[in-house]
């Protein structure tokens, strides 16, 4: 979660309630370029179960690369979002592409101390000033009284945050948190540390409307993150080339609406892959000059969003000597033996970080 570093007369200071009341159930709501989804968790016979989900496309041009365009086609969305499913309390994802994860060791110094500490550390990491910077931190490694700190930094531009806390509150709805994409789809992707009980990495990636969203995961922490421009738009858009046809029916191809050879289908998306697959190489070129030893290599690469059914999975697999898994966003969630999750396989990988925000509390 993001918190404003700049004191009690911070709008986004002032948002956030007593601790105990952000206990309270919040819906997950994820704001992309495309399309806003939500999903909500309540407490069920055999545990977490989904209570609400759904889903409402944005006017195009309404954001673009995570910048919101227009601030009052967003809030029209939410408005009817709110009122048709009786929506209140909402953690909210910030856009991935807008914000900048570091690590830094502290020398040993109380926990109270750390983020004075991290506020000369900012401008050192990061193209954002302190004056302008929201942030908030965690610790990769449980603080030891005498030992440097390790710790994980979050940061983004306070304009970023203001305008989504703006569309937000301007629909109706109360904000518990704000979180970066891929600190939410990480919460479902992995399995928890008493699912893992050893130490591991691994690779995220996420497949959005207009982006792929990657991130290394290592003992339940995001260590680096980064987004590339190609997304379920571009896969659309390279099938209707492939195989001649207009935007819906390449749409009907890409969501398994209409049978197509798995292989020629593929192939028609091989050029967004090999993207997709040089990103990959590059992180694990990057774990393993900088990664942690405590978390050993990357363990295996998890794909979320629906356009990982494509195919990705195996493709993946065959380029790197790695386990690749389509994640299984329910793990965290509630057993599947006791569950059958009122929404298809396909869009339950797309509504991984609404899932994932829900879980935030």
């Amino acid at each position: 979660m993001l918190r404003a570093q700049t004191g009690r007369n911070s709008l986004f200071f002032r948002l956030f309630p007593p601790p105990k009341f952000l206990t309270m159930p919040a819906v997950g709501l994820d704001i992309s370029d495309k399309v806003i989804r939500f999903a909500g968790l309540g407490a069920g016979r055999h545990g977490l179960e989904l209570t609400v989900f759904g889903e409402m496309p944005l006017p195009n041009g309404a954001i673009e690369e995570g910048f919101i365009k227009n601030k009052d086609s967003v809030i029209s969305v939410l408005k009817v979002l709110r009122q048709k499913h009786n929506l209140h309390y909402v953690n909210v994802s910030l856009p991935e592409e807008k914000a900048y994860l570091f690590n830094i060791e502290l020398p040993a110094m109380e926990v109270k101390d750390v983020r004075s500490a991290l506020t000369f550390k900012i401008e050192e990491n990061v193209p954002v000033k302190l004056a302008d910077a929201i942030f908030d931190y965690y610790f990769i490694a449980p603080p030891v009284s005498g030992q440097p700190l390790r710790v994980g930094v979050a940061v983004t531009h306070t304009k970023v945050v203001q305008s989504y806390m703006d569309v937000v509150m301007g629909a109706g709805l109360v904000p518990l948190s704000l979180q970066v994409e891929s600190q939410a789809v990480a919460r479902v992707a992995i399995p928890t540390p008493s699912r893992i009980p050893e130490p591991s990495a691994h690779i995220v990636v996420t497949v959005r409307d207009t982006k792929t969203v990657f991130a290394i995961v290592a003992s339940s922490t995001i260590r680096f993150s980064s987004t590339l421009a190609i997304g379920s738009q571009a896969i659309a858009q390279s099938i209707a080339k492939s195989f001649s046809v207009d935007a819906t029916e390449a749409e009907n191809i890409r969501k398994g609406k209409e049978n197509r050879e798995r292989d020629e289908l593929f192939f028609s998306l091989i050029n967004a892959a090999s993207v997709i697959r040089d990103e990959v190489g590059r992180l694990l070129t990057y774990w393993e000059s900088h990664g942690d030893p405590v978390s050993h290599s990357i363990s295996d690469i998890a794909l979320t969003g629906g356009d990982a059914l494509l195919g990705l999975n195996d493709y993946l697999s065959r380029s790197f000597e790695l386990p690749v898994r389509i994640a299984n966003v329910w793990q965290n969630i509630q057993s599947l033996e006791t569950m059958v999750p009122p929404m298809t396989y396909r869009e339950s990988l797309d509504y991984a970080p609404a899932l994932g925000l829900a879980l935030a509390f």
